[in-house]
């Protein structure tokens, strides 16, 4: 499966392989997102932002650049953020190395944790180029000469909860400790610094040794088949009909390794409100799910409209928080499963589009829903005119689905 072997330190590794006569203990890179956040305050200067571009064009020029293989984007920051270009922008390394070569010293104050938002907002979405969704890796890089402006913390905590590996470079007057608050966890492995901008290009082996050393492990994660599948039915879905896919998901959930360090299930239905049953950290065995799954009953309102785009709203913010056990932060893939019991008649794209901003796949079904309706907000080929769940199981345990049809 694609997206298994990808970390800055393969990426590193093979641009700086010329320099040292070592043999390289990682695998090669074949696929990646990376997102350097380079700071282009005024302490830089305009002579050591050269020494920064050199550095930045040396990695790029040994990367396996490809739209289906390891993708680049980019943002300077200093007093404010600025997009220089996205993860889907450039399709080869000749363009990319074009644009890094034109990027221009912006000269400013520092806010770190500003740009740090900007990037996971407007850099890590499907939108802008993200696979997340495809298990492929994804990394942000942040350079940094010294201390912020603002807060940082909140801003780099809420990017490693969105599923980004990040890595900390600090160069001249940095701060250590806020470059340790920015990094993922433990600092030896993310944090890397150099006192002097002409000794950026010294950081090479460095580099390498600390940032192979967290290779393996989040590889051997990134291998592992589980997932977070949180179900949205629709409470108006008629009774017979849901009495089938409640039978079908209690077959789903014996087929699928379920438990809190395997596949994670969560179930809501929604209405003119959501109603959340239970989360994905409530239940830890296959028997617990079974026996709840069992007992869920709609609670349809006749004559109150289904407020769908709410409910993707609602799903958005809350389905997949950390703290309500979701896993994108170690690598798991997330799904929302929408069950759609009758015709909708608003448009949910934009409340849709902010469910798989986040790098959930987002799956419907339906036999009451024509196939165009549905692919209007699903992921992709993500629709299915069918309830049987257990005919989806590829999709939540392979990357290429076929499209199901009854």
């Amino acid at each position: 499966m694609r997206g298994r072997a990808v970390l800055l330190s393969i990426i590193l590794a093979a641009g700086f392989f010329a320099v040292s006569a070592q043999p390289i203990e990682c695998e090669a890179v074949t696929v990646g997102d990376i997102v350097f956040l380079v700071d282009s305050s005024k302490s830089i200067g305009t002579e050591n932002f050269k020494e920064v571009r050199t550095f930045l064009s040396k990695v790029i020029e040994n990367l396996n650049i490809g739209p289906d293989k390891v993708r680049v984007g980019l943002a300077q920051y200093s007093t404010d953020p600025v997009q220089e270009f996205l993860l889907k922008d450039h399709k080869d390394k000749t363009s990319l190395l074009a644009a890094v070569d034109k990027i221009t010293f912006l000269d400013s104050g520092t806010k770190t944790g500003k740009a740090i938002n900007f990037i996971r907002d407007r850099y890590f979405t499907a939108e802008a180029g993200s696979r997340a969704s495809q298990r492929v890796p994804q990394i942000a890089v942040v350079m940094s000469d010294g201390k912020s402006r603002d807060d940082v913390s909140i801003p780099a905590k809420r990017l490693r909860e969105h599923g980004v590996l990040v890595f900390a470079i600090g160069v001249g007057s940095y701060n250590r400790k806020e470059l340790e608050i920015i990094a993922n966890h433990p600092s030896e492995d993310f944090v890397i610094t150099s006192d002097t901008f002409q000794a950026l290009q010294g950081l090479r082996n460095t580099l390498l040794k600390s940032v192979c050393k967290s290779l393996e492990a989040q590889r051997e994660a990134l291998t592992e088949r589980f997932a977070d599948i949180f179900f949205l039915v629709d409470s108006a879905l008629p009774q017979r009909q849901y009495y089938l896919f409640r039978n079908e998901l209690i077959r789903f959930i014996d087929q699928l390794d379920v438990g809190q360090s395997s596949y994670r299930i969560g179930f809501a239905q929604y209405g003119p409100d959501v109603k959340v049953e239970f989360y994905l950290n409530a239940h830890k065995s296959q028997a617990q799910y079974t026996r709840e799954v069992k007992s869920l009953q709609l609670q349809q309102q006749p004559g109150q409209a289904q407020n769908l785009g709410g409910a993707l709203e609602f799903a958005a913010a809350e389905f997949f928080r950390p703290e309500k056990g979701g896993r994108a932060n170690q690598g798991a893939r997330q799904f929302l499963v929408v069950v759609l019991g009758k015709d909708f008649k608003e448009s949910v794209f934009s409340s849709a589009k902010k469910v798989k901003s986040k790098g959930v796949t987002v799956v419907t079904m339906s036999v009451n829903v024509p196939i165009q309706a549905m692919l209007s907000f699903s992921t992709e080929q993500f629709a299915f005119n069918t309830l049987k769940i257990t005919q989806l199981m590829d999709v939540f345990t392979t990357e290429e689905v076929e499209v199901v049809t009854e």
